[in-house]
């Protein structure tokens, strides 16, 4: 039998939040379920990825903002879209998307297969990926 569900105790969310600094690597996984349908991860944004939109066809995703404020671009499309994985996609070029200013505190879901892209600004974050 494998484990569908993940709970997130409000201890551990503390202790990811705790452990953010700048200097942590974008994307490093805390947990997975058995299927890897749902995915937690610690996530600090900055200048060095804020080039990249990408697109996931088969995850959603759910911000958790811990601290920090940027700029965030959703929606619309990306024109120089490559494949990099099935069901991944990453681009330099967002077009026609919304800007949103988020901070701490603030909770962003985007669902599969909208692109989206971070922006100026730096934001320590707990992302959650469901999906498959």
């Amino acid at each position: 039998m494998f484990k569908k569900e993940i709970i997130i105790k409000r201890e551990l969310i503390d202790k990811i939040a705790a452990s953010l600094t700048s200097a942590d690597i974008f994307g490093e996984e805390i947990l997975a379920n058995d299927k890897r349908s749902v995915i937690v991860s610690k996530n600090v944004t900055g200048k060095k990825i804020a080039a990249k939109a990408e697109i996931h066809d088969n995850y959603a995703d759910i911000f958790l903002v811990k601290d920090g404020q940027e700029k965030i671009f959703i929606g619309g499309e990306i024109s120089d879209k490559r494949k990099i994985a099935p069901g991944e996609w990453r681009g330099e070029i967002l077009k026609n998307a919304k800007t949103y200013n988020i901070k701490a505190g603030d909770i962003i879901i985007i669902p599969k297969g909208i692109a989206h892209r971070h922006g100026e600004g730096l934001v320590k974050m707990i992302v959650i990926k469901i999906g498959k």
